[in-house]
């Protein structure tokens, strides 16, 4: 079954050669049926048009602002290494590789930030 949008969650890791990402979760969501604008399409089309597609791209803002994990000397909670210490270090070591990467990370001593991010493509 084919779904409206996907949302990723990823590690972006800033670094001097470019940005690496380590994908944390892959979702495949649908729109909300039941949401719908109380319009009919025949009403006033254009208008219709102009709400349904704000209502749609409301589906596409992530639900999260950037979390900053590593700002460049330390990571700012202790449970971010317990919890992404390890991914970071396999990227480092070429076992993690995305498509998305730019450039590729020699050592964790190259990185400038670490974020937590969400994307939302449509599909």
């Amino acid at each position: 079954m084919v779904c409206d949008y996907v949302v990723y969650t990823y590690l972006e890791i800033k670094h001097k050669d470019g940005i690496a990402y380590i994908e944390l979760d892959k979702k495949q969501e649908w729109y909300c049926d039941c949401l719908e604008p109380m319009e009919d399409s025949d009403d006033d089309e254009p208008s219709y048009h102009i709400r349904s597609n704000e209502y749609f791209n409301n589906f596409l803002k992530p639900t999260f602002e950037p979390i900053v994990l590593y700002d460049g000397k330390h990571f700012l909670k202790q449970r971010y290494i317990h919890k992404y210490f390890n991914l970071i270090q396999q990227k480092t070591e070429g076992l993690l590789n995305y498509w998305r990467d730019i450039g590729k990370i020699k050592d964790i001593t190259e990185i400038q930030q670490i974020r937590k991010i969400e994307i939302r493509e449509k599909t």
